[in-house]
């Protein structure tokens, strides 16, 4: 190195560090405790988002510039319990100023007095997509309030009711119809993104319409929308797809809700539940609980380990025993090597030509890893023991019946982390699937960490799923036997 080169590189050395970037409108901001993040709203009287206003020390108040941070670590929701200090904390003395109050940085804090946790930015919304975001949100809600008065307050509360306001539901249809237009085809999945307001209210039109549908995670609603395209006789109807919203989707919304609306005027039944959302919310949650315990009891207490489901006699490939009172097979038992049949799940449409792939796959110390690390797949084991994952199960098992079929989710270190046995072509019985962690073990796959999901289905006449139920949800260690 030279010696000018050397003088150079001191001299820049020696320049003071590049001040921290100052916070506007639409900063991302985060608090340790919660589960999300939040943005800060700086209050002013019109907002240019090509000259956004800056926050200063002041720009403190809960529900004013800083929303709730989801759900907090110390038990409660963010909202029940957000108390905040009155002024930003600036380590770093400020030039800048806004009116008479310090400007804030990337680098000031703001103390929660609840959890006595420094809330801090992420992001100093310079870049301006946060603020444009809530911009079109401001813009949303006034136009929602301006053409459809009433129907935000109900869309905004899960446990609202359309079908108890005159009027409602063909305003929330309308809302549908207007979206639709705006937007085009939509699938599904695109109305659960956090931060996309018009999203949420679509779905929850969708939700407070049709009452049936459980519209709280993707699965479950477009489970229930299946079910009742099934009732409505959508299958046959060219474009209906359960994972879009299109035209085809709100012709069944449009066919669905004059029937619960006179159902919910004529059967008190019906009007009950409508009327006490709320209270059923909260009595489901104590029966979940209470079965959960039973269940974690149960496991508990039990002594004899599980063998498998066997009954008194039991025919199996290769071989047949009869067992004793306990349950207990003697002899040479063909198919497994620890005892447990080989059991035979029929295929419910063998001549369906499903369209489908295989990812390439190798398994060491019984963890999995995947091509271009793929976590989700669906998968077969066939009668030899043997392991398909990919897309499709009978392109998978080729049309032939098998062992087991669902669904498993793999972790980045290979460990089998979720099971199920949901799968419309071969639908699993619940006395089939409590096999399947022996029969994933007989083909040298570690599930002792698992979670397994263990669902019974309901089909149509024509034996297509048309609903699920779960049985067991949970450790592999604690499943009933």
């Amino acid at each position: 190195m030279d010696i000018l080169s050397w003088l150079f590189k001191k001299e820049e050395s020696q320049e003071s560090p590049k001040p921290p970037e100052q916070l506007v409108f639409g900063a991302e901001l985060k608090c340790p405790c919660g589960f999300k993040h939040s943005f800060l709203i700086v209050q002013t009287d019109s907002i240019d988002v090509d000259n956004l206003p800056i926050a200063c020390v002041r720009d403190s108040k809960a529900f004013v510039n800083i929303m709730p941070f989801g759900t907090c670590t110390l038990g409660l929701e963010c909202e029940q319990m957000i108390e905040l200090e009155d002024l930003w904390e600036n380590h770093e003395p400020q030039n800048m100023m806004v009116g008479e109050d310090e400007a804030i940085t990337m680098k000031s804090t703001l103390t929660c007095k609840k959890s006595g946790k420094w809330i801090e930015p992420v992001t100093s919304g310079q870049d301006k997509k946060a603020a444009e975001r809530i911009l079109k949100e401001a813009a949303l809600v006034r136009e929602m309030k301006q053409k459809y008065p009433g129907l935000l307050e109900i869309l905004e509360d899960p446990y609202g009711s359309l079908y108890l306001h005159e009027g409602m539901c063909e305003m929330a249809v309308q809302f549908l119809e207007d979206s639709l237009k705006r937007n085009g085809e939509m699938e599904m999945a695109s109305l659960y993104g956090e931060y996309d307001l018009e999203g949420q209210l679509i779905r929850s039109a969708l939700g407070h319409l049709l009452i049936t549908c459980d519209a709280s995670r993707l699965d479950l609603f477009v489970e229930g929308l299946s079910r009742q395209g099934v009732i409505n006789g959508m299958n046959d109807v060219p474009g209906w797809n359960v994972r879009l919203l299109n035209e085809e989707m709100l012709e069944m919304v449009r066919r669905e809700y004059p029937v619960t609306t006179k159902r919910v005027e004529t059967m008190s039944c019906y009007k009950w539940q409508e009327e006490h959302k709320r209270a059923l919310s909260v009595l489901g949650q104590i029966a979940m609980e209470i079965a959960y315990g039973c269940m974690s009891y149960e496991c508990m207490i039990a002594t004899k380990p599980y063998t498998g489901a066997v009954e008194s006699k039991k025919s199996f490939n290769k071989g047949e025993e009869t067992a004793n009172e306990n349950g207990e097979v003697g002899g040479d038992v063909g198919g497994t090597k620890d005892g447990l049949g080989t059991q035979t799940i029929d295929n419910k449409f063998p001549n369906d030509n499903q369209a489908g792939r295989t990812f390439d796959f190798t398994v060491e110390d019984g963890k999995i890893n995947i091509e271009n690390g793929i976590q989700k797949v669906e998968f077969v084991i066939d009668m030899d023991g043997n392991l398909h994952i990919g897309r499709g199960h009978s392109y998978l098992s080729g049309g032939q019946n098998v062992q087991a079929a669902g669904t498993m989710k793999v972790n980045s270190q290979g460990y089998i982390r979720n099971i199920s046995n949901k799968s419309g072509h071969f639908q699993p019985t619940v006395s089939e699937a409590i096999n399947y962690p022996k029969i994933f073990r007989n083909s040298g796959l570690n599930v002792d960490n698992s979670w397994i999901r263990i669902s019974e289905f309901d089909t149509s006449m024509s034996n297509y799923v048309v609903d699920e139920y779960v049985f067991y949800q949970g450790p592999i260690q604690y499943m009933p036997h």
